[in-house]
């Protein structure tokens, strides 16, 4: 099983640290913006973040480079999947 680190450990290596929150929580029905995918996709801790919004079954924002919308595509295959 894929282990994640303590939070703080992990976030501190984060590219989005020291970011406001409002870039990762788009209001309803607004597309992400460009910049913040391409910051995620160059993460470094990106899979923790990521890992981190499944366990925690996050309900909003973007996490690991993750919309809502796409955490629960990807929780609906692995459903699929068992």
């Amino acid at each position: 099983m894929f282990e994640i680190p303590d939070r703080p450990d992990w976030q501190a290596k984060a590219a989005c640290r020291g970011m406001g929150p409002e870039a990762f929580y788009p209001q309803i029905g607004q597309q992400l913006s460009a910049d913040i995918v391409a910051l995620c996709e160059g993460c470094r801790v990106r899979d923790y973040c990521a890992v981190h919004a499944f366990r925690t079954h996050e309900r909003h924002g973007v996490w690991g480079g993750l919309s809502v919308k796409a955490r629960s595509k990807h929780r609906q295959a692995a459903r699929r999947d068992r």
